[in-house]
């Protein structure tokens, strides 16, 4: 089989599943099955209760705890500027688009019924709002602006001829302003949650949905640290040295 998958046993409590796989939680919130405080029931009575198929929910439930196996060590110095814009996109940008809107209804939904218990999840609520509003205007930047821009640049370089100084010259982006303002930005906001969190962190006997919110954003913060790393250390570096030799023809 390609993907290790956990297997579900109809005896499973659903709180369990989710604590074991954090994923599992959106099977649950689209069958409207609690997960938390009441979610101690098996999944057996939990599917009959919302009328859901146990299979289908067994099937969807493993599905979403699938696990791929990923390298460890990427050599990222060799890879090529298609290569990379593409992975940031599609790795990236595609994980950031669905995770972060589905996080920010988690985690403010928690904030607001426990905001007597944990006052400081609010803060933490309009921070990971203001956090994903930034990073999505971020991405359509990336996306329309820099990185077709980006390609360009590379390709010229690839190619040598005056081509490519016309083209900085004309259609130039200020990349390490661009690159420099978001990343002070985001990493305020990032600075902000995780003090806040005690670096993703909870307190004893505390619920599901509390757990999850914090894993949740854990999982957020370090995919826009790899994101960040590749743009700002790796990417716009290279394309900055590529303007400056086809500026100097």
């Amino acid at each position: 089989m390609l993907f290790r998958t956990e297997k579900i046993e109809s005896t499973d409590a659903v709180a369990d599943i989710v604590e074991r796989d954090f994923r599992t939680a959106a099977v649950f919130r689209k069958y409207g099955i609690e997960y938390c405080c009441a979610g101690k029931k098996s999944i057996e009575h939990a599917s009959l209760m919302a009328g859901v198929e146990l299979d289908q929910l067994k099937a969807d439930l493993e599905t979403a705890a699938r696990k791929l196996p990923v390298l460890k060590h990427q050599n990222f110095e060799d890879w090529s500027v298609d290569f990379m814009t593409s992975y940031i996109i599609n790795i990236h940008h595609g994980f950031l688009k669905t995770a972060m809107p589905e996080a920010e209804t988690i985690v403010r939904d928690y904030a607001e019924h426990h905001q007597k218990k944990y006052p400081y999840m609010l803060e933490v609520a309009e921070l990971f709002t203001l956090l994903r509003k930034e990073i999505f205007k971020q991405m359509e930047i990336e996306e329309l602006e820099l990185f077709p821009y980006i390609k360009q640049v590379a390709h010229a370089f690839e190619k040598g001829g005056g081509y490519g100084r016309l083209l900085v010259k004309t259609f130039h982006k200020p990349l390490k302003e661009f690159s420099s303002q978001h990343y002070t930005i985001i990493l305020d906001l990032l600075v902000r949650i995780r003090a806040l969190t005690e670096n993703y962190s909870w307190p004893q006997a505390t619920c599901t949905n509390h757990r999850l919110s914090i894993r949740l954003m854990n999982d957020i913060d370090t995919d826009i640290s790899q994101h960040l790393f590749l743009e700002n250390e790796l990417l716009i570096p290279l394309i900055t040295q590529y303007e400056e030799a086809l500026l100097r023809g």
